[in-house]
């Protein structure tokens, strides 16, 4: 079939577009004249005078699909394309052969950017370029960097704007009302924030609620009073409920909450009155060192609670239309929580906070080692989407559906250099491209030492600002609520870290205490054993912990349990009777057996030393006896209640003897003697 000039030129014009021809000017004059009057006699005469035309725009259509099947993201973007949709002050890198670079506005990062890549790939290496031009170029907003590794204080290097607080000088005090708010507006998102980010079931929130509303009422904040409580007291009233409550439901929340709040005590960041001032948060440039002391848990609070305050402070002033505060998050799996259970603790806050945060200047450079971190959320929302180098396969797949990739595009990704090269996509621009990060190293690092010097006047500053006015005498929780005539002088927060840790682990030996989470050295933690031995809060005491010599142990005396709003470790009688409930448990967990601390046989009311539940052997009474006076009852309790077995456990082999002897000559056990097994302690040594 003959083809007629239309279609004849209609083909001829494809080619010459495909072959990049069209820009010369004669050839779009006739290529716009063809197709403006519908004859393309004229063209094809053209073209027929000047052949070398259309052998051109095949070479450079046979060069075009050499170079996509070398690199499929060919052709780069123009200089004319660069210059259009690709330029702006924040620069990330190179676009083109002509080194055009990839930037945009700042306001772009209103909505979170996505940095993906394997270690050393060259994503580190952008963030730091690209807070390097946040620093220097001084834009209207403030970075807040939140360091799991320490390796952004060394930025502090190339600008003074910059300011650190190492782990020591992270200071805060959530139970502090900032002063643009009134006290039941933060306390909910308080509440919100911190049951979401410490993994409790939403029973949690409205006791917790409840709880602060009270101690602020006892406080006076409502009236006024800048007198605020922090988590120790809000500890101390859920403890001292604990202890009140007969509802098993009520307890089981109350002890949740407790468990949550105690981590937080073994550090000394939150054991302070006032904290870091609100303004700080919202103007300062910040690096918060949490590489060390700090909980996963503890990482997500904080940077949710401080996120969160600024959306709030944001929103109350109606603070909108640029960015005004952007979150550097480098480690997205921690704060965004992949894994987590919604089912049971529901959406996290930060993942909430992050949808609201945008109108209010809020933004995120969020990066990751996988792609599993970047959940839907913070996908649908980023404008700008930058890949380097993974291998995995769903990474992969990921990449392609979310950058929209090609099926040659995606495998092209396994032939990326291994450093500094990325695919981007970014809204503002039609398709994906390829960016190479220019080289970008801090040469000069800081010490300790360094890092000190440089901060000391901005670290004095915090301080003299967190001093508030004298304010009246505190009303003292031990009077208002754990009803009780004693009050309870103030603690120094490192020897109320140290009292909280040991009455989450009483059986730690006085030697081993140095290693308390929180305390810089042995000798600070011997200090605060100190001051705590010498008003009355423990008592140091000697028990055998092994065959051959007796431990030393701090033990927590009425004065302590009574401040810690508790009656006392669990288990029954004196601490060495507890210290050895504590050693058998250990000894039997430790061989698999299922062991429960006062245990007890089903729908019975009598408790057993340790409970030991066996398949092979069916449930084997533990009794430690120190007395001997309800020896007897005891073991014939025990058998009376179905166990198989009786262990009676002695503190030597003296008092073994003794309690044989016992059970020999009382008839109304002897009879179960073949049930009967005994032992000193030293069997459960390890």
């Amino acid at each position: 079939m003959v083809q007629s000039a239309q279609e004849i030129g209609k083909e001829l014009i494809d080619k010459l577009i495909e072959g990049k021809m069209d820009s010369q000017p004669a050839v779009k004059f006739h290529i716009d004249r063809a197709i403006m009057t519908g004859n393309y006699a004229t063209l094809i005469e053209f073209l027929n005078k000047h052949p070398v035309i259309m052998a051109q725009a095949e070479s450079n259509i046979a060069l075009i699909n050499h170079q996509k099947r070398l690199n499929p993201f060919q052709p780069y973007p123009t200089r004319d394309e660069a210059k259009e949709s690709l330029s702006g002050p924040l620069k990330l890198g190179f676009v083109n052969q002509f080194d055009d670079k990839f930037g945009f506005e700042f306001n772009v990062l209103c909505k979170p950017l996505i940095n993906l890549g394997r270690p050393d790939s060259g994503k580190s290496q952008l963030l730091k370029y690209i807070l390097f031009q946040c620093l220097v170029k001084k834009p209207d907003f403030n970075l807040l960097i939140p360091d799991l590794k320490r390796e952004y204080r060394h930025l502090a290097t190339l600008s003074k704007n910059l300011k650190i607080l190492t782990k020591e000088k992270i200071k805060i005090n959530p139970l502090e009302v900032p002063y643009w708010s009134d006290p039941d507006t933060y306390l909910f998102a308080l509440a919100e924030t911190f049951i979401s980010e410490n993994y409790l079931a939403g029973t949690s929130l409205n006791h917790l609620i409840d709880t602060i509303k009270f101690i602020y009422k006892k406080r006076g904040i409502y009236d006024g009073t800048i007198n605020y409580p922090n988590l120790i007291d809000l500890y101390k009233f859920i403890s001292y409920q604990y202890t009140k409550t007969k509802s098993h439901r009520f307890g089981d929340i109350l002890l949740w909450l407790r468990n949550r709040i105690l981590p937080y005590f073994l550090v000394p960041n939150f054991n302070c009155q006032f904290g870091i001032p609100f303004d700080t948060w919202r103007t300062e440039n910040l690096i918060l060192e949490m590489d060390k002391g700090f909980t996963d848990n503890m990482y997500d609070f904080v940077v949710a609670h401080i996120l969160h305050l600024l959306y709030m402070y944001n929103k109350e002033m109606n603070l909108t239309g640029r960015l005004r505060h952007l979150f550097n998050i480098d480690e997205a799996r921690i704060l965004f929580q992949p894994y987590r259970n919604k089912s049971d603790f529901g959406e996290s806050v930060i993942n909430k906070d992050i949808t609201k945060t945008r109108v209010y200047g809020i933004g995120c450079l969020v990066s990751s080692q996988e792609t599993i971190s970047i959940n839907d959320i913070l996908r649908s929302l980023s404008f700008i989407k930058i890949a380097f180098p993974l291998t995995d396969e769903s990474d992969l797949k990921f990449i392609q559906n979310s950058w929209g990739l090609t099926e040659e595009q995606k495998n092209h990704f396994f032939e990326l250099p291994p450093q500094t090269r990325a695919i981007v996509r970014y809204a503002g621009f039609k398709k994906p491209f390829l960016l190479q990060v220019p080289t970008f190293r801090i040469k000069k690092e800081l010490t300790d030492e360094q890092v000190n010097e440089r901060m000391k006047d901005f670290w004095d500053r915090l301080e003299s600002e967190a001093k508030k006015p004298k304010t009246p005498k505190p009303i003292e929780l031990t009077t208002s609520i754990y009803e009780t005539n004693e009050i309870i002088s103030d603690i120094p927060p490192p020897c109320v870290a140290l009292l909280f840790y040991i009455s989450r682990y009483p059986f730690t030996k006085a030697s081993e205490l140095k290693n308390t989470p929180g305390f810089k050295s042995v000798a600070e933690a011997n200090k605060a054993l100190e001051w705590l031995e010498n008003n009355g809060f423990v008592k140091t005491e000697e028990y055998r912990a092994s065959k051959t010599k007796k431990s030393k142990y701090s033990v927590l005396q009425e004065k302590a349990f009574t401040y810690l709003g508790i009656e006392g470790h669990p288990g029954k009688g004196d601490f060495e009777h507890k210290l050895y409930q504590h050693i058998i448990f250990e000894k039997l967990s430790q061989e698999g057996s299922e062991a429960k601390i006062e245990g007890r046989m089903e729908d019975s009311k009598k408790l057993i030393d340790v409970l030991v539940a066996s398949k092979e052997t069916g449930f084997v009474a533990y009794e430690i006896t120190l007395h001997f006076e309800n020896l007897a009852k005891n073991i014939g309790d025990d058998i009376t209640e179905g166990v198989s077995k009786v262990v009676v456990v002695t503190r030597d082999k003296e008092d073994l003897e003794k309690a044989k002897k016992m059970v020999e000559e009382d008839p109304a056990v002897a009879k179960y003697q073949e049930k009967i097994i005994f032992e000193t302690i030293n069997a459960f040594f390890s």
